[in-house]
């Protein structure tokens, strides 16, 4: 019994890193079309990558902050994007008054909220799109 217990946990373990890597490379995969929107591509620094917790479907989304240099050639508050489990990107890059990106972490859906946040992945997806 306890070795049935054993491989039941072992399988899914590996079940959900398999899925992790997968969350990766497409968090990874995203990150150049969100560079390719920017005003200036070569400025484009990413910042921090986090997934969510699953909404009420088991969909994750993954959350992105960056910067980039603006229309006038600053960096400002940076920018902010979500990939959806459907693989729709949606970028923000106007902040309100209050410094928080209606859509993103304020507003009546705010996916990226800091209730929502679930891992940091910024080195794993730094790290995949080294390795292309």
């Amino acid at each position: 019994m306890k070795k049935l217990f054993t491989l039941i946990l072992a399988i899914t373990l590996s079940g959900a890193a398999f899925a992790q890597t997968e969350v990766i490379k497409r968090a990874a995969d995203a990150v150049s079309r969100i560079h390719d929107r920017m005003n200036d591509p070569d400025s484009f620094v990413l910042v921090k990558v986090f997934t969510t917790k699953p909404d009420k479907h088991g969909d994750v989304s993954v959350c992105y902050a960056f910067r980039a240099r603006n229309a006038m050639g600053g960096y400002g508050s940076g920018g902010r994007a979500v990939l959806r489990a459907n693989n729709s990107l949606e970028i923000f890059d106007h902040a309100g008054e209050s410094g928080e990106y209606i859509g993103w972490d304020a507003g009546w859906v705010h996916p990226c909220g800091t209730k929502q946040r679930a891992d940091d992945i910024t080195a794993e997806v730094k790290a995949e799109i080294s390795a292309k």
